[in-house]
């Protein structure tokens, strides 16, 4: 049997190449594989390469890349090398290259951002029917912000929307979350990886006032249902709604009347790494007799 590079690709995250080896000559002890730019690999000890690894004979043949110099945009070599106990030889194949590169596409479903949008759209309507009053000299809107407001330079009531926590509950085998599927506008393959996860936001309607505070509290109920079909759309799944008063009477100037909105569901995040389709397979077939 004789060695080679068998796979040579760049990951998507960029600055990263995996690279399997299709196993070792017979009377291997060692291997070592040497990487650089010019494709010109003089000896197992070149000191113009990059050592990538130098592994025994029973280690995993297939690695990861991610050693210095592994520049993106840049065609990048590789070279295999063989001790067999006496003497170094080098790999009859000629040196394998690839050019590292950061391919991957966020396809995750934010669920802070799309809440926050509906939200704020819910918010204009309500006060567009007549269920919301804003505060006076406010250009008739109720500011819906992702942090929690500053008491001087806030027109009060207010919503802010902020991220409690995001939590993975459910990941596939490898961390794929969705077949490969061929994409016929680029015509590579889609593969997503990722994991499904549970994420909380609290949602917060501050006012000065206990009435109003009600008044926040069923609106904010309303908005969140009334979306219920927009965001299981948007894959925004098993969706809950917990309320709570809450006072303030020491952090503020004046007393602050808090409807605190716990907003959890679960959803897909992701990233997808196109990738070109297998085009040609080699098949070794062994024969025992």
């Amino acid at each position: 049997m004789t060695g080679m590079i068998s796979f040579l690709q760049p990951l998507p995250v960029g600055n990263a190449v995996q690279v399997t080896v299709d196993g070792l000559p017979a009377g291997t002890e060692r291997w070592r594989l040497l990487r650089n730019v010019t494709g010109i690999f003089p000896a197992f000890n070149d000191p113009a390469s990059v050592l990538v690894t130098d592994s025994a004979a029973g280690d995993p043949l297939q690695l990861i890349d991610t050693a210095a110099g592994l520049v993106n945009g840049t065609v990048t070599y590789y070279q295999l090398f063989y001790f067999d106990g006496a003497a170094w030889s080098v790999d009859t194949a000629p040196p394998a290259s690839c050019t590292p590169a950061t391919t991957y596409q966020d396809i995750s479903v934010d669920a802070q951002t799309i809440v926050a949008d509906r939200i704020r759209l819910g918010v204009a309507a309500e006060i567009a029917r007549g269920a919301l009053t804003p505060a006076p000299n406010s250009n008739d809107t109720i500011e819906v912000l992702t942090g929690p407001p500053n008491f001087d330079n806030t027109r009060w009531p207010v919503i802010s929307i902020h991220l409690a926590s995001e939590t993975p509950v459910n990941r596939g085998i490898g961390e794929l979350i969705a077949d490969d599927e061929l994409n016929t506008e680029t015509g590579l393959f889609d593969d997503s990886q990722g994991w499904h996860a549970k994420t909380q936001l609290t949602i917060v309607g501050w006012s000065l006032n206990s009435d109003e505070r009600i008044v926040l509290r069923k609106a904010i109920r309303r908005i969140v249902l009334a979306n219920l079909a927009v965001f299981d759309a948007e894959f925004l799944l098993q969706i809950e709604l917990n309320q709570q008063d809450v006072e303030d009477f020491t952090s503020y100037k004046a007393a602050v009347y808090e409807t605190v909105c716990t907003f959890s569901c679960v959803t897909p995040l992701a990233i997808n790494a196109p990738g070109a389709p297998v085009t040609d397979v080699e098949v070794t077939v062994i024969s025992e007799n």
